[in-house]
């Protein structure tokens, strides 16, 4: 069994929690007086933190913390030693450490959108189905081993459906010879 690396798929907006009232005014964030008990060398102590308000309830987070906006306008609060080891700032963009299994995905998707659309329902049998998954696990493989960096940039550099003309460009004769030999 082969195990694959999965990241986050998006970009994210997101604020450090310096625990200042404007902050807490604004996010909606209430204080806490006991978020968790740590265990000392001269016994238990009580940490105090801040909660807010997330589309799961109300969640607990402490000073220092990073405040996760999502697109639908709700936050969501991650832990400062997960988002400094999953996140990195880039000037023109925040990029999450992601691969490309998102954008492969919708690849598929689209591609048997304009293979039934364009050769016709039939076209989609589980010839072209194999066809179509292999060539785009490959492409998953070759990202797999890639730089997370180099794959942003090569995504960004081409969109997804000047990606699908290209893939469309090399496999409509393959596709045609499969639907043909079944």
């Amino acid at each position: 069994m082969k195990f694959k690396k999965f990241y986050k798929k998006a970009p994210l907006e997101a604020v450090q929690f310096d625990g200042s009232q404007e902050m807490m005014d604004e996010l909606g964030i209430e204080y806490e007086d006991v978020i968790k008990v740590v265990q000392q060398p001269n016994g238990p102590v009580e940490v105090p933190g801040y909660s807010i308000q997330t589309v799961s309830g109300r969640m607990k987070f402490e000073q220092g913390d990073w405040i996760a906006k999502w697109d639908d306008g709700t936050y969501y609060p991650i832990e400062n030693k997960d988002f400094q080891e999953n996140y990195e700032v880039n000037p023109e963009r925040t990029v999450f450490k992601f691969t490309a299994y998102d954008y492969i995905s919708k690849m598929q998707e689209q591609l048997k959108d304009r293979i039934t659309g364009e050769l016709g329902e039939n076209a989609w049998t589980v010839g072209v189905q194999r066809f179509v998954k292999t060539a785009t696990n490959d492409m998953q493989e070759h990202f797999d081993k890639s730089d997370p960096d180099e794959i942003v940039d090569l995504v960004l550099e081409h969109s997804l459906d000047s990606t699908i003309d290209e893939f469309w460009k090399l496999c409509k004769g393959i596709i045609k010879m499969v639907v043909v030999s079944v």
